[in-house]
């Protein structure tokens, strides 16, 4: 980070993503809002993963309570359908996303697979993912964006893209996540992984 005359000069991502904080500021809980108004809070660079299952269907749950009950550290880092919560805030602003899938079996472990952003399956190429967050719409990405017909990307942040408009997925608040197959199209077993990068808030270190 650069520095300036009166110390440390925000980056431009940095910038960015305050400003996408400030406008999802109503949606943070009291406690860490307030923490986060008294400089209490520092913005750090964060990922949140989610890999899991997906079976046939036209219209499916990726997270929810009923299907993600239990967190796995790398693998899912979510509780009960909300960011696993240090105690220390949580929020993350994201301002990339990342697709990936693997085939497989029901009876498969998801932490033994490698998952891949290239041979995509028609009924996912073809598909949408929508997030939310209570009843409001964060973010509807269609998985073609992630698809490349060539080779995989050769550097990590070719894997993401970049976000026009950041979203904040606030702590202690349900997550929905659900994967939309074109009408008509069920597809079968297979496994989807969803990564969120951004800025996460934290308590501030002394």
């Amino acid at each position: 980070m650069n520095k300036g005359k009166y110390g440390a000069i925000p980056s431009k991502r940095t910038e960015k993503a305050t400003k996408a904080l400030e406008k999802d500021s109503r949606s943070l809980s009291a406690s860490e809002k307030n923490a986060y108004d008294n400089n209490e809070l520092e913005k750090v660079d964060g990922n949140l993963v989610l890999k899991t299952l997906i079976t046939p269907g036209e219209e499916l749950d990726l997270l929810s309570v009923q299907k993600n009950k239990d967190s796995r550290v790398g693998i899912i880092d979510f509780q009960d359908a909300q960011i696993i919560n240090d105690g220390a805030g949580g929020s993350m602003i994201v301002d990339a996303i990342k697709f990936s899938h693997a085939a497989g079996l029901k009876a498969d472990d998801v932490a033994a697979k490698s998952f891949i952003q290239k041979a995509w399956p028609a009924d996912l190429e073809n598909g949408y993912v929508l997030i939310k967050q209570d009843t409001a719409i964060l973010h509807k990405a269609k998985l073609s964006d992630f698809a490349f017909k060539g080779d995989e990307p050769q550097t990590r942040e070719a894997q993401y893209l970049r976000l026009a408009r950041p979203f904040t997925l606030a702590a202690g608040k349900r997550i929905t996540i659900k994967l939309l197959r074109p009408n008509g199209v069920v597809g079968a077993d297979h496994f989807l992984a969803v990564e969120f990068k951004g800025m996460q808030l934290v308590n501030k270190r002394k």
